[in-house]
């Protein structure tokens, strides 16, 4: 069965394991060593995403940690037991297809070509009965939609069943145990982690922002200081050009009274 192919074509490189079987091969890679397929998946709350392009070749990425706590439940029977409930997926989804959506919408199609040539004799009947068909279409759609549903997810049960019967199911329920506590505790790791990095990009904001300020005032203090001296000079000179036309004006008057005698 063809699953994720876009992943398929990611996962590349040398694999951690291989495991072959009934003429498949199944390839073991670690997400860790593709971020932005685990980010993807790890978001979804997915640590373990299977891939294959033609369904006799399988891709399998799994979170480091979470292969490592649980590798029995990857091991090659188990995971041979997996690509016979793929296997049954798309012979359900073929089924669905084929036996049931294709005749369907030609049948469908077929009405309605006939009913557009008899439009102008029917009139608004055509019209009515058209529109009918077609949300009887979509009920009989989503009706069996549902059905091939429920019939994939009884196979899902039955993979599980046939997976506690490998393992034993004492083993399989410690498993989902661990299963549980692993994702629990990798997303409070994660939650933390991101907490911790906000708190640092924040300080990081606030010594920015204190290193600005300071940067400021010792600004404002050298400009200050730069002015102070032209202030002194000017006072200065505005004291000496008092005192320059003090004396002008006593010589001035000196002269006057030599004039008089």
């Amino acid at each position: 069965m063809k699953l994720n192919e876009r992943v398929f074509e990611k996962l590349s490189g040398e694999p951690v394991e291989v495991q072959e079987f009934d003429g498949r091969r199944v390839e073991i890679f670690y997400l860790d060593d593709y971020p932005d397929v685990l980010n993807e998946f790890i978001n979804k709350g997915k640590f373990a995403v299977w891939s294959s392009i033609d369904g006799v070749n399988y891709r399998l990425g799994i979170e480091k940690g979470y292969y490592s706590e649980l590798t029995t439940l990857y091991s090659s029977k188990v995971n041979q037991i997996w690509l016979n409930f793929w296997d049954e997926c798309e012979h359900i989804s073929s089924n669905f297809s084929k036996k049931i959506v294709l005749p369907t919408t030609l049948v469908i199609v077929v009405v309605f070509v006939v009913l557009m040539a008899l439009s102008k004799k029917l009139g608004n009947v055509g019209t009515y009965v058209t529109l009918g068909l077609a949300i009887a279409y979509v009920f009989a759609i989503l009706v069996l939609r549902k059905f091939t549903t429920n019939k994939i997810n009884a196979a899902n049960g039955d993979a599980l069943s046939l997976i506690k019967k490998e393992i034993g199911e004492a083993t399989f329920n410690n498993l989902l145990e661990k299963q549980r506590n692993y994702i629990d505790a990798y997303y409070d790791a994660q939650a933390a982690q991101a907490e911790q990095e906000e708190e640092a990009s924040e300080e990081t904001e606030k010594d920015a922002q204190v290193a600005e300020e300071s940067e400021v005032e010792d600004t404002n203090v050298e400009e200050t200081e730069a002015e102070e001296p032209v202030v002194e000079d000017t006072e200065a000179d505005e004291a000496d050009d008092s005192t320059e036309e003090a004396v002008e004006s006593e010589a001035v008057e000196a002269l006057e009274e030599k004039k008089e005698e």
